[in-house]
């Protein structure tokens, strides 16, 4: 019997709690001590199979995400997604949560959340990934407001390496906008400010260059940050991340989201 939690639906996008670490708002990211506990799902902490799931962290189209305990060795604290549904989601859903954890799960790059384990638990399909302490660069923009030109340029140069990591396995990301981009600190006792390396994560509507479960004419994404390729639902290009990268570097310069819905609705029709 599965034992999937009963949690409320998603809504749109992926509302992305902060850390647990009250420390960490000294790195000037969003954080506040106790907001990592304001997660939907009250039923927490609680076992589910070896680990111990302690807070709900995020919560997207698909899936859910809880900072959990690994109950064995190496015992580290990880971010554990779990697919909205469980054995009731859709075959769709399942395909595209599987294929999430399969196209990263051998990568190894300081820009992509690395993945853990991928496994099963009474019916319930999850992985664990990398834990990234510091919040969504989209928090971090509407905490601070726009960022100086200087250091905008360099994570969105940090996370156009990522991308072409991905590119040259042949992965399209597909949804690539401030929302899906976590921060890390690194080098915390840095003087005045500890430095912040972005992390793209959630492949949830990656595809293959060759192929993959999506199909022409179907339309997926983030319409604010759609190439006009991606609105129009044509094929998996590289293109539609560089263009995605260019409206994820002005929303962070500019504090708000480009806004393209009469061009997209144009681009679809």
């Amino acid at each position: 019997m599965s034992t999937t939690p009963e949690l409320p639906p998603a809504d749109g996008e992926a509302t992305v709690y902060p850390p647990v670490d009250p420390e960490a708002s000294r790195y000037d990211l969003p954080v506040t001590p106790t907001s990592w506990q304001r997660g939907r799902d009250r039923n927490l902490p609680r076992r589910f199979g070896d680990f111990e799931l302690q807070a709900e962290i995020a919560r997207g189209g698909m899936g859910v995400v809880y900072r959990a305990k690994e109950l064995k060795a190496p015992h580290r604290t990880v971010a554990l997604k779990m697919i909205l549904g469980g054995d009731h989601a859709s075959a769709e859903a399942f395909i595209r949560f599987q294929r999430e954890a399969s196209l990263t799960a051998d990568w190894d790059h300081p820009g992509i959340v690395r993945i853990h384990e991928v496994g099963e638990i009474d019916g319930q399909t999850f992985f664990t990934m990398q834990l990234v302490e510091g919040g969504s660069l989209q928090e971090m923009v509407q905490k601070r407001g726009p960022l100086p030109p200087a250091e905008a340029a360099t994570l969105v140069r940090q996370l156009a390496e990522a991308v072409q990591f991905a590119h040259d396995r042949d992965v399209v990301h597909r949804d690539i906008k401030p929302h899906n981009v976590l921060l890390a600190v690194s080098n915390p006792d840095a003087k005045p400010q500890a430095a912040v390396v972005p992390k793209l994560t959630d492949f949830g509507l990656a595809r293959t260059r060759e192929g993959g479960h999506s199909v022409t004419g179907e339309l997926l994404g983030t319409p604010s940050y759609m190439s006009p390729e991606q609105a129009a639902a044509r094929s998996a290009t590289c293109r539609r991340d560089r263009t995605s990268i260019r409206s994820a570097r002005s929303s962070t310069v500019c504090s708000r989201v480009v806004r393209r819905s009469s061009r997209a609705a144009r681009w679809t029709r």
